[in-house]
């Protein structure tokens, strides 16, 4: 016949066991959370629009993307790799289609769009230029 000492054992077993499920449920979420929050972070983004010209000191682009009616403006370094309307990808050098005397024509560009972190701003970074 069960004593009220085993009954006690058997009620404590029982709790630790469901105290663990709840504990390995708990950490699991958590997991998942943190993981889904870390791979929405960034995305990337092809664009496809009018070339607008650089800035003067040529560190950024504008674009007037296609289906919309103003511009926008991107990072851009002169070392940004490049790929001609030949499919030669260029890494080292200024892209001829993007010279300041020659615009208004279609381009293609890559783009990472960061979201912030804490007290840094999401940003955009110009990833290739295509011709």
């Amino acid at each position: 016949m069960p004593t009220v000492d085993d009954d006690m054992k058997s009620l404590q077993s029982t709790y630790a066991v469901l105290l663990s499920v709840l504990m390995a449920a708990l950490a699991v979420a958590v997991f998942i959370a943190v993981d889904a929050s870390d791979s929405t972070s960034a995305h990337t983004q092809v664009i496809t629009g009018t070339f607008m010209g650089l800035s003067i000191d040529g560190g950024s682009l504008a674009l007037q993307p296609e289906g919309t009616n103003s511009g926008m403006s991107y990072a851009f370094s002169k070392d940004t790799m490049w790929i001609s309307s030949t499919g030669v990808v260029h890494m080292s050098e200024p892209a001829t289609c993007l010279e300041t005397s020659n615009k208004g024509h279609k381009i293609t560009i890559g783009v990472v769009w960061t979201k912030p972190q804490g007290y840094a701003p999401g940003i955009s970074l110009l990833a290739y230029v295509r011709c």
